[in-house]
Parts: structure tokens; C-alpha cells; sequence
């Protein structure tokens, strides 16, 4: 049974087979793998804005593990369907900030239409605009960095153009130079030291007490001197 086949029969109960009915989970995801067709049908559908785990739940499957399979034994195939929904992306961000009128969509996700049958627009807004503009670019850069991440286009590449040093010799060659510098600082003899020699004391000074004469004392004493 092919994958559309299997996604029928999921989706309408009431013709599903049997023995469909009582497959389990994992059981459905080794269908799956055994079927050939299974990547080029996942590839369609994530280039037509489903994820990897829409598409597990879909065909209930288990999420991981379904992922698992198909980002490892499908990483090529997987990372092309991001490239081509980066440049979806990227060019929706344009039409969003060009200010080109989107039609609004339902919760089936399919657009919504007047009474006299013209499609509703959206209303214009410039910050969700913008925001609506820059969530698209941030993913678009996220699938493709190459193309749509941000970086500034110049490659630099510098080529050591030098010729190769020979370790050994320059550790040999340092060594005679230390040896060397070692050798010149042993010759050098060192200076004598000048002894001064030790300050003399001096005696103390004692001053000298003048006695002062006076005259009319002197002529006193040698009055009595005569009595």
C-alpha cells in the first residue's frame, strides 16, 4: 500500500481496513520506511509549508522517532526542502514589506471570501507587518545560511608566506647567547668597597664662666684689708 493510500485510509474511518485499524504506531512507521515513494512525498509536502512533525501526525506515526528517520537516512533530501522554503520565505518577507495585499485565511487554512465572493483582505498594519516580515527572514536565514543568513560577503584568507622555522636550531642558538652573557658576567670583577673612616668625637665644650669685678666691692675689701 502507498503512502496516499494509507493517508486515506487514516483520514476516513469508516473505509479504513481492518487490519489498518489494529496496526499500531510503530508498526505504521516501518510502512512507512518500507515504502519507496515515502521521501519524495515528505519532500512535497515540506516544500508546500508543513514540518516534519504535521506530517508524523497525519499519518499517526510517532513524532520522534519518524523524525529521527527521516533527518538521518534522508539528511540530503531534507536539508534541499529547507533551502526551498528559505526562498519561499524570503520572498514573502518582500511581498509582506512591499505592502502587497495578503487574503485572510480560516482556521482550515483556506482563504476567506465576501458575500458577493472577493476575497477578504488583511488589514494593513506596519508593526505587525514588520514583525510578520522579520519572522520570515529570521527562518529563512536559519534554512539557508549561505543565501539568506547575515554576513558580510567577504571571504579572507591569509597565506603565511614565511619560511619554516627550525626549532632546534633557534633553541641552540639561545642558548649560546645565554652562555655567552653568562661568561662576560663572571670576568667582570666587582667593585672594591670604599671604607670612610669613622667620625672623630669631639670633647664636649665646657663654657667658661666670666666673673665680673665690680669696682666698688674691690675698693671695700681692700679698705678692711688696712683696718
Amino acid at each position: 500500500m502507498t503512502l496516499r493510500g494509507i493517508a486515506r485510509r487514516l483520514s476516513d474511518v469508516s473505509v479504513a481496513d481492518p487490519r489498518d485499524a489494529a496496526m499500531g504506531p510503530m508498526e505504521r512507521l516501518e510502512q512507512v520506511k518500507a515504502d519507496q515513494s515515502a521521501p519524495s512525498v515528505i519532500f512535497q509536502r515540506l516544500t508546500d509549508g508543513e514540518t516534519l512533525p504535521q506530517v508524523a501526525k497525519s499519518w499517526s506515526v510517532p513524532k520522534g522517532e519518524f523524525v529521527k528517520w527521516f533527518t538521518t537516512e534522508h539528511m540530503q533530501l531534507y536539508d534541499t526542502a529547507l533551502k526551498v522554503r528559505a526562498a519561499d520565505l524570503a520572498l514573502e518577507a518582500l511581498e509582506i514589506s512591499d505592502g502587497v495585499p495578503v487574503q485572510a485565511v480560516g482556521p482550515d487554512g483556506k482563504g476567506l471570501f465576501d458575500e458577493a465572493g472577493k476575497p477578504v483582505l488583511v488589514e494593513p498594519s506596519v508593526a505587525r507587518d514588520k514583525l510578520r516580515a522579520a519572522t520570515r527572514q529570521w527562518h529563512a536565514a536559519r534554512f539557508d545560511r549561505a543565501r539568506f543568513g547575515e554576513h558580510s560577503g567577504v571571504k579572507v584568507e591569509v597565506e603565511d608566506k614565511r619560511a619554516p622555522v627550525d626549532r632546534t636550531a633557534m633553541v641552540l642558538e639561545t642558548s649560546r647567547a645565554m652562555a655567552y652573557f653568562l661568561a662576560e658576567a663572571m670576568r667582570v670583577k666587582p667593585q672594591e668597597q670604599v671604607f670612610l673612616p669613622a667620625p672623630i668625637e669631639a670633647e664636649p665644650v665646657v663654657a667658661e664662666k666670666k666673673v665680673e669685678k665690680i669696682e666698688g666691692n674691690n675698693s671695700a675689701s681692700e679698705g678692711a684689708g688696712l683696718i
